[in-house]
């Protein structure tokens, strides 16, 4: 069972998949379950970045994600709103935390990593 603190009441407790991204070690982290709920709504205001080199980009993605390499993120991000809601994803979610890091000391207000990456998101259901 994943476990979590929950900053707002002082005390940890079970994660639910489907509940909102928690913060784990600094960084907002999103579940694939919680991330497939939000996809569902058409007005679900995501911005889905995919951090992964192109071949890994071409082999599967998440629909609607674009593709900004790591080692491109920052220039990337010089025009876009820092108030629109991220979700940060790779192949395990080992570069998208380092993304959502880097974004959040940017001044990037909502940015989460999506938790074990693309190897989670596999694993959903279909």
């Amino acid at each position: 069972m994943t476990m979590f603190f929950d900053f707002n009441r002082g005390r940890g407790g079970p994660v639910d998949p489907q509940q909102g991204p928690v913060i784990r070690g600094g960084i907002s982290q999103a579940s694939p379950q919680w991330l497939a709920k939000q996809l569902e709504r058409p007005d679900h205001g995501l911005r889905l970045i995919d951090v992964r080199e192109p071949y890994e980009y071409e082999a599967g993605h998440i629909g609607g994600a674009e593709l900004v390499p790591l080692g491109r993120l920052t220039q990337a991000v010089a025009d876009w709103d820092r108030s629109e809601p991220l979700v940060m994803v790779c192949r395990s979610g080992a570069r998208s935390a380092r993304a959502t890091m880097v974004l959040a000391h940017m001044g990037f207000e909502t940015v989460h990593n999506l938790e074990s990456g693309m190897i989670g998101w596999s694993r959903l259901p279909r």
